[in-house]
């Protein structure tokens, strides 16, 4: 059976709203035989948020449909440091999503006794939480982040994103930290598990070429590059070597189109 790893800001929606045909896209494609998930690097909103927003926008997706950055590295830190503790610089829902699945939270004052720093998007990140961070990778605790992204796409134009944030924690300790969401291996090999798809019949359909293209690439998939989002034409047409998308394609409901040619052509 075959496969999509859809993105969700630039290719599904824009803010609140459904990119136009992309909701038709979406039912052509279950239509067709394609499992589908949707793989966001949000880490603030959980599924059940993120389902009840493409709700609200036209879409049907269940939230175990839906993957997020947050969600991979709560994954990740449950198995890896199981009962630990995390200094966690992030939203509200990761922090409650560590903590029901067995992982001690500790404040800012206790970050020396940490023995991971997690890292994800943060409105209230400043001195004092980087300066925390610090404090626990000095003293020997392991690194992760929900993801590298430099900027959010939002209403009033881009925001900087998490990669601002953990890229100020790299500058000061000169320590890298592991990934969670795309474009690392980790988000590769945990999309191709809840898609359940061989990868050979498994497509990566998504706007940007960092996180979209890379993950594709990390998985050993096909990849279809939009322009609904952040990616204008010109530079998608630029992408050469191993990042090069099968396609380029205006919207999802072009690619909708693309893969049903194709899968008649095979």
């Amino acid at each position: 059976m075959p496969g999509a790893i859809l993105d969700l800001d630039g290719c599904l929606v824009r803010g609140t709203e459904a990119l136009p045909g992309a909701p038709e896209a979406v039912s052509e494609l279950r239509r067709a035989g394609y499992r589908l998930i949707v793989f966001t690097n949000e880490s603030q909103k959980s599924p059940d948020q993120l389902a009840a927003r493409l709700a609200l926008a036209g879409f049907d997706f269940r939230p175990a449909e839906i993957l997020t950055a947050g969600l991979v590295a709560a994954e990740f830190l449950e198995r890896r440091f199981r009962g630990g503790r995390v200094l966690a610089l992030t939203g509200a829902w990761l922090k409650s999503e560590l903590e029901s699945r067995g992982l001690r939270l500790l404040t800012l004052g206790q970050a020396q006794e940490a023995d991971v720093v997690l890292a994800g998007r943060d409105p209230n990140f400043g001195q004092e939480n980087l300066a925390a961070a610090c404090r626990a990778l000095w003293s020997g605790a392991a690194f992760v982040a929900t993801n590298l992204d430099r900027s959010v796409p939002g209403p009033d134009g881009p925001s900087p994103g998490t990669g601002a944030m953990v890229a100020s924690i790299i500058y000061a300790t000169r320590k890298r930290p592991a990934v969670a969401g795309k474009p690392s291996r980790l988000a590769a090999r945990r999309a191709l598990y809840a898609l359940g798809c061989p990868p050979e019949e498994t497509v990566v359909i998504g706007d940007q070429i960092e996180q979209d293209l890379g993950l594709a690439r990390a998985a050993g998939i096909r990849a279809i590059l939009l322009t609904s989002g952040t990616t204008a034409p010109e530079e998608a047409r630029a992408v050469v070597g191993a990042l090069r998308p099968a396609a380029v394609l205006e919207d999802i409901s072009q690619a909708a189109d693309w893969l049903n040619k194709n899968s008649q052509n095979s």
